[in-house]
């Protein structure tokens, strides 16, 4: 019969029993510049594999577009790169669901940014379409405060910089501010060097972004960026 939509019903069956055997993934990369620990990409393919493996799953993910461009700031202007990916979900019985397309957008800081992306992409989609729960809050940038408040910054006034720190600084400053959206600051934030992100000006410059990018919700201006575990 013409018009009729493809059986699916063995692929989401096995998706659901899939779900049913995803237990909580293990943090057990650590970014040592930062003090945290997260669930890295084989964190994440070493808990799902033998779970959809079972289930008779697999995900084909294959590149959809790709696009260069640049972010203009007050020093210049940045290399940037948006790749889209298309993620399907098939069964082993030839079903399959609709693919699906992610995109993420990263600094084109050399060959690394490929695979930055991939790896975000499908760890994303594993974790939303499986349901895999970290032991992260919803949206770690952010920790609710008393309604309609927002908790004051407690930070020591900065000490006196050095001239080319300060070039340093305002460099930074600006391409933090350039972010479009709280996934695009965190991964601005994840690249900036340690050193220049315990500057306490910086900091603040990363307080405003986050706080100006999510003016329906609460945020905690001194919560940590890398806090979610998800890394970039």
């Amino acid at each position: 019969m013409t018009g009729q939509a493809p059986p699916i019903g063995e692929v989401v069956t096995s998706a659901a029993k899939a779900m049913a055997a995803i237990r909580k993934v293990g943090k057990e990369g650590r970014n040592e510049h930062d003090k945290y620990n997260f669930a890295s990409i084989d964190d994440f393919l070493a808990m799902v594999n033998p779970v959809c493996a079972e289930a008779g799953l697999i995900f084909p993910m294959q590149e959809d577009g790709i696009e260069d461009f640049t972010r203009k700031g007050k020093f210049g202007e940045s290399a940037w790169m948006r790749v889209r990916w298309q993620i399907t979900v098939m069964h082993i019985s030839g079903q399959s669901l609709p693919p699906v397309l992610r995109t993420v957008e990263v600094l084109r800081n050399g060959a690394q940014a490929y695979g930055s992306a991939q790896s975000y992409a499908l760890k994303q989609f594993l974790r939303s379409f499986l349901l895999i729960p970290t032991g992260d809050k919803d949206d770690a940038e952010l920790q609710a405060t008393t309604e309609g408040t927002i908790e004051p910054s407690r930070r020591a006034e900065p000490r006196r910089q050095s001239p080319q720190n300060d070039d340093a600084v305002d460099r930074a400053i600006d391409y933090i501010s350039a972010a479009v959206d709280i996934a695009d600051l965190q991964a601005s934030w994840g690249n900036l060097p340690a050193a220049v992100k315990a500057d306490a000006r910086v900091i603040a410059a990363k307080d405003a972004a986050k706080i100006s990018l999510t003016p329906a919700q609460v945020a905690t201006p001194n919560a940590d960026l890398g806090s979610d575990g998800i890394p970039y």
